[in-house]
């Protein structure tokens, strides 16, 4: 047994794939886990009323994160990966202030979303929690100012800046990130602009209903994210030695994998939305049933 254990990590260890994999697949398994349970408590505790404004408050939030992602992380992933050891320190340091420039562009957009939506959707939680999470944000900042004193030691191996912002390098990373930006932010539009219209149209209660086969539907998506998270790398470095037709088979073999995963699953929460509402929701909510089986 030892030796078939040893055996199984030495391989996840030797390759790509099954050790992005399993961090990766780890990673997004705890974030939903955790926000499940939050989504679990929060829909017994509340009302209707303030679990909808919660839920539209999310939407937006994590729109915000999208965005960072989109002009940060996707940009300096991509460039790392094609651009020659003497260049990475130029673009971590065009990276780094264009993190800093973005978390301070969202404080001042955040600002003015606390005053406009809970208007917008007639709830005036919405307004006490964006102003809650603008400040969040700037402690956030601040707490990953003082971790970099901490972490420096073990980081400065791998951490790579300049002295000097090369603003060709800043020019590309944007250029490069606006273009992440809209493909992320209209990846999200398209998720949440049905409970976004429920919250105008109707009420947030009406939300309340609907999140739940939003939730489960999440889940479903769990290998889907993962598997994304480790091709991006992957097929970046392909595109960049071999050519664009390199992407061909990591993106056929990408397609036949979630294809496999999930009809089965689908198939299940169709079969079982019922119970499966009555679990995650409780009762009250028979009217999200065919809402998950359509979704």
């Amino acid at each position: 047994m030892s030796d078939f254990i040893s055996r199984a990590s030495r391989k996840i260890k030797e390759s790509y794939w099954l050790r992005s994999g399993s961090y990766t697949f780890m990673n997004k398994i705890c974030i939903t886990f955790f926000g499940f349970i939050n989504f679990y408590i929060l829909i017994r505790v509340l009302t209707k009323e303030d679990f909808g404004a919660w839920v539209l408050f999310t939407s937006i939030a994590s729109l915000m994160e999208l965005i960072k992602h989109g002009f940060v992380r996707n940009p300096l992933i991509r460039y790392l990966t094609i651009s020659s050891a003497a260049e990475s320190a130029k673009i971590q340091t065009a990276s780094l202030l264009l993190n800093i420039i973005i978390g301070l562009v969202q404080v001042v957009v955040l600002y003015f979303c606390s005053i406009y939506l809970g208007r917008f959707w007639s709830s005036p939680q919405l307004e006490s929690l964006f102003r809650s999470y603008m400040i969040s944000t700037i402690a956030q900042m601040t707490a990953i100012f003082i971790a970099c004193f901490v972490s420096f030691r073990y980081a400065r191996p791998f951490l790579e800046l300049s002295r000097r912002l090369d603003r060709s390098w800043f020019r590309e990373l944007h250029s490069y990130g606006v273009f992440t930006f809209g493909t992320n932010v209209s990846s999200m539009i398209n998720k949440s602009v049905d409970s976004w219209i429920l919250g105008k149209l109707i009420s947030p209660a009406a939300v309340t209903i609907f999140n739940p086969a939003i939730r489960i539907s999440n889940l479903v998506e769990v290998p889907t994210d993962t598997l994304t998270s480790i091709l991006f790398p992957k097929l970046s470095e392909r595109i960049a030695t071999e050519g664009p037709r390199a992407a061909k088979y990591l993106y056929e073999k990408a397609v036949g994998t979630i294809t496999a995963i999930m009809i089965p699953v689908i198939f299940f929460f169709i079969v079982f939305a019922g119970p499966v509402i009555r679990f995650v929701a409780g009762p009250g909510f028979a009217e999200t049933v065919p809402i998950l089986r359509v979704y």
